[in-house]
């Protein structure tokens, strides 16, 4: 399964992009990252690239996806939030973008996160981040 991460805006900020998986019709899936800072932990989105990604479960994120093979990262993982300070350098999922307590958000991302997981299942897949 491939799954392209298009991303549209990027600003000092945040970064914002819509998820397309391929040969799947599904409804839109918006994203929000930290902006790209030379690709360090916790405060950048992760470079331009090619990522294998893969079913993750830990202690604060359950049932969710993993990217992996980042270099210089780990722990990168694709969950719900709805702003850029809840990403930590992951990628957050919402069904729609919009404002919330003033501050560009992702909105109904639990809702987009299902529907990721109910498209992906529980298998790897391949990401392509442009």
């Amino acid at each position: 399964m491939i799954v392209v991460l298009n991303r549209g805006f990027q600003n000092s900020k945040l970064t914002l992009g819509m998820i397309q998986i391929h040969n799947v019709d599904h409804s839109p899936i918006y994203t929000l990252e930290n902006p790209y800072k030379d690709n360090k932990p916790f405060i950048s989105c992760i470079p331009e690239g090619v990522y294998n990604c893969s079913p993750y479960n830990g202690e604060k994120y359950k049932s969710v996806y993993e990217v992996n093979d980042v270099k210089g990262r780990s722990d990168i993982l694709f969950h719900s939030g709805n702003w850029v300070h809840e990403t930590s350098g992951c990628i957050l999922l919402g069904s729609a973008i919009g404002e919330m307590k003033n501050q560009p958000a992702l909105i109904s991302s639990v809702k987009a996160v299902n529907q990721f997981k109910s498209l992906i299942g529980r298998n790897n897949f391949w990401l392509i981040v442009q």
